[in-house]
């Protein structure tokens, strides 16, 4: 079950972005750090709302969590997440983002 979750979870943000680049393979978070910033937000915030909501079906604890983190704190899970985006400018935008939410929430599938 936890598995699923977790496959779940990553399959969604597959598909979670606001351009055609942003789902092809070689899509950095250094490309996506030079979006514009209300781009950039609307991504993060588009992808934190689909995990959410792909977490509920599983596990209402962590989706708790990661809503709350947000809600709480919006300003501050961009900045978090941008700033680990400019440390680790390789990864996939989206592989960022759920670090950042199993940093904050635990990891999904424990």
């Amino acid at each position: 079950m936890r598995f699923r979750l977790l496959v779940t979870v990553l399959s969604i943000l597959a598909l979670t972005g606001t351009s055609m680049s942003a789902h092809a393979g070689t899509f950095t978070s250094a490309e996506f750090l030079e979006w514009k910033q209300e781009n950039k937000e609307a991504y993060i915030m588009n992808a934190i709302g689909m995990a959410t909501l792909v977490v509920a079906r599983y596990d209402n604890t962590h989706a708790k969590c990661i809503s709350d983190m947000f809600r709480d704190d919006e300003q501050g899970v961009y900045k978090y997440t941008l700033d680990a985006m400019a440390q680790h400018p390789e990864f996939h935008p989206r592989a960022t983002i759920l670090a950042v939410i199993e940093k904050k929430c635990q990891k999904l599938g424990k």
